[in-house]
């Protein structure tokens, strides 16, 4: 289940919420049966709440989103992508060498994925083909 803040996205509104919207979208794909995407729905739910009216954070159910998954080439899940404009890239944080990213949040208090106990490395540790960014 999903967080007050997490947008529900679907075949039928992932144009307009994600591809048409002018910035950065956070998108999880994901099932119900998969248990490392149950793991991660807590985090996602945090950051999602962090995040509300700056960067929107959704969720697509990849069972029942079959086309939108076989689109962007998800492959296994859970799969973080963020869409973004090259101009929203560019002049974003994530890139400043100055600032840590991800940046603290709630969100490092509900995973040790976010908060590992090992300080080489911090920030957002995943695994190979797990988060993608598509420049649109």
């Amino acid at each position: 289940m999903a967080g007050s803040n997490t947008l529900q996205l679907n075949e039928d509104n992932f144009q307009t919420q994600v591809i048409e919207h002018d910035g950065t979208v956070l998108v999880d794909f994901w099932a119900e049966w998969c248990p490392p995407c149950r793991a991660i729905g807590p985090v996602i739910d945090a950051l999602a709440d962090d995040f509300a009216g700056d960067v929107p954070v959704g969720k697509v159910d990849v069972d029942a989103n079959q086309q939108l998954a076989t689109k962007y080439g998800i492959s296994s899940i859970p799969a973080l992508v963020v869409f973004t404009t090259v101009r929203s890239f560019i002049s974003s944080r994530a890139i400043n060498p100055k600032t840590r990213w991800p940046p603290r949040s709630r969100a490092h208090e509900a995973s040790p994925l976010l908060n590992p106990p090992h300080p080489a490395r911090a920030g957002l540790n995943v695994g190979s083909g797990f988060l993608m960014v598509i420049l649109r």
